[in-house]
């Protein structure tokens, strides 16, 4: 006799809206819980949310406490998964494939939720790539990067059914998860440049165990170049050839099947884009061009309103204020709609155009104005997400810059605070002398 599994029947019948509402039995709720993950609708995942909370307000057994608080963070991430592809597809071309782009998007963010998370995966992935979709250059890509990783999830299972290989990869998934934790950091390399060493470690952990031009290595190597460039750029590296150092680094994806993939080329030019901002490499003809190119690549999958091309601004805000061209690089910002910033979570992207254009405004008296724009650089400088002691020189340049401002304007309150706060995010910079009336 054929009996229907219990993950099917409960969604079957989830459209009725009062079936898990009413139910208080936390087998049951979990059981739906599970059911709702499955079916992948946002309206759903928040009334689960919300049930849940409420089933673990309740008196209930550790056990059950423990099998719900653990489903909540699930639903929770998967929701905050849903509503951040909702905007990221909103702002797609009519000729992408949403879908498409909706399981890439999860696909790459499972890699930095766990490695439980990316074999959940396989299902999806399989569904995903036997589905048809419009042959177009840019649904190609997508469907190219689904494809890498349904290889690294193979990969992945092979290597879990040896103990040492397990091992090493579980603790990959960690520390691409969870980054690493200050006091794990030996003395000589607790500052950017020692962080840097660290990721190139598990760069090369990742081609070790998936091969050098693998989705997962290009997720790892994304992170390594963008840490790399902001050091660059910033001066800590200023020995390095950031050009040189892209290019050996992008090698073998440059040399394989990935060449003309969308999210390779546009990496690749964001690096060689750094390059040319640099005090080695700086070349603004070049940059110019490749402003040009990127922003032509871009607009092959998002529309003009999109907050990814606010990268691109960004590289040409630098060049101005680099040309000291400071009334252009206003105008510069000034042309973005605020649609593009009030969706835009690259919180570092909207560091370096606030701080660009703080500077532009002190080069033009305009003190009040790059006091606000300072403050705007450092409150999106704060939302980074943490990466164990990556970009830290960077934000506390940044907060030393805003004290500083305080001060000039004899705001001593305000910059004591800022001292204060910055101490406590561990972003340390030497405060100032005492002041004879403190």
């Amino acid at each position: 006799m054929f009996v229907m599994p219990m993950a099917c029947l409960l969604l079957a019948v989830l459209d009725q809206s009062t079936v898990y509402d009413a139910d208080d039995n936390p087998d049951n709720l979990a059981l739906y819980a599970r059911a709702i993950l499955d079916k992948n609708d946002t309206e759903q995942l928040e009334r689960m949310i919300e049930t849940l909370k409420e089933a673990l307000n309740k008196n209930i057994s550790p056990d059950h406490k423990n099998k719900l608080s653990k489903l909540l963070d699930e639903l929770n991430t998967r929701y905050l998964y849903f509503a951040a592809m909702e905007i990221f597809t909103k702002d797609l071309n009519p000729e992408v494939d949403k879908d498409l782009y909706r399981l890439l998007g999860w696909t790459q963010g499972s890699v930095f939720t766990g490695m439980d998370e990316f074999l959940a995966l396989q299902g999806w992935l399989e569904k995903g790539l036997a589905t048809p979709f419009k042959p177009t250059q840019i649904n190609n890509s997508g469907q190219f990067l689904l494809q890498k990783a349904m290889q690294d999830l193979k990969i992945l299972k092979d290597l879990n059914q040896d103990p040492l290989k397990k091992a090493e990869a579980t603790k990959l998934f960690s520390l691409i998860q969870d980054g690493k934790n200050p006091e794990e950091v030996p003395a000589d390399e607790k500052n950017q440049t020692g962080y840097l060493k660290y990721e190139q470690r598990k760069s090369e952990m990742a081609t070790r165990l998936f091969g050098p031009a693998s989705f997962i290595q290009s997720l790892v190597l994304e992170r390594l170049l963008s840490n790399l460039q902001y050091e660059c750029r910033t001066g800590r590296m200023s020995q390095v050839d950031l050009n040189l150092e892209i290019e050996k680094k992008l090698a073998p994806f440059l040399q394989s099947e990935w060449k003309d993939n969308f999210y390779l080329r546009r990496m690749h030019l964001r690096g060689m884009a750094s390059a040319c901002l640099t005090e080695r490499g700086k070349n603004h003809p070049k940059l110019e061009q490749i402003i040009r190119d990127l922003e032509n690549l871009e607009s092959g999958l998002h529309s003009s309103d999109s907050s990814e091309f606010l990268c691109t601004t960004s590289y040409r805000m630098a060049m101005l204020s680099q040309q000291k061209r400071h009334e252009e690089c206003i105008q510069e910002f000034k042309k973005i709609k605020p649609y593009a910033i009030y969706n835009c979570y690259y919180w570092e992207v909207l560091t370096d155009i606030y701080s660009k254009l703080a500077v532009s405004y002190e080069a033009l008296n305009k003190e009040d104005m790059a006091l606000v724009y300072k403050d705007l650089a450092f409150g999106s400088c704060m939302k980074i997400r943490n990466r164990a002691f990556s970009l830290t020189h960077w934000q506390a340049t940044i907060g030393k810059d805003l004290r500083d401002k305080y001060a000039k304007n004899k705001q001593w309150q305000e910059a004591r605070n800022l001292e204060e706060r910055c101490k406590l995010l561990g972003i340390g910079f030497d405060p100032l002398p005492k002041q004879a009336f403190e």
